[in-house]
């Protein structure tokens, strides 16, 4: 069980590292925002242990964030970055088989986030399924960009 978990926590690191330039070009993806109380889909394979969103928040917005699949042997977890890369929130939890949540996060400051569902067991996992994930919002913060 520890050695699933430092995998894991080396994996939330990899990802935190990556996403200040690989999220910044998801982000250019119009199909990849989150709309609050729109549920979305992905999937992760042997290939693909992650998928990307994201949303524009505004700061004191409660966030909740809610990943499940059905997919037998595959676990999640979920990790809540702001713009700059940093970490704000994440869930790693083995004992929560088939979900991963984050809940009634306070976002620091106004501006784009990404949220991340992989794989509990990361790129050397190769448990493959479909998810869903929720994301839901209390204050300005609703995935649709800002007007000017």
């Amino acid at each position: 069980m520890k050695t699933r978990y430092y995998t894991l926590v080396a994996c939330l690191a990899v990802v935190g590292l990556l996403t200040s330039g690989v999220l910044m070009a998801v982000a250019q993806e119009g199909s990849r925002q989150l709309v609050s109380g729109t549920p979305v889909t992905g999937a992760l394979s042997q290939e693909v242990f992650s998928q990307t969103y994201f949303f524009d928040g505004v700061t004191g917005d409660s966030v909740t964030l809610q990943a499940t699949t059905a997919a037998e042997g595959l676990d999640l977890a979920l990790l809540l970055t702001d713009a700059e890369g940093e970490i704000v929130a994440q869930d790693a939890d083995p004992a929560t088989v088939g979900s991963a949540a984050i809940s009634a996060v306070s976002l620091p400051v106004d501006g784009r986030y990404y949220v991340t569902v992989l794989r509990l067991s990361g790129a050397e996992g190769e448990a493959a399924g479909d998810f869903s994930l929720t994301f839901t919002t209390t204050g300005g913060a609703t995935g649709t960009p800002p007007t000017e």
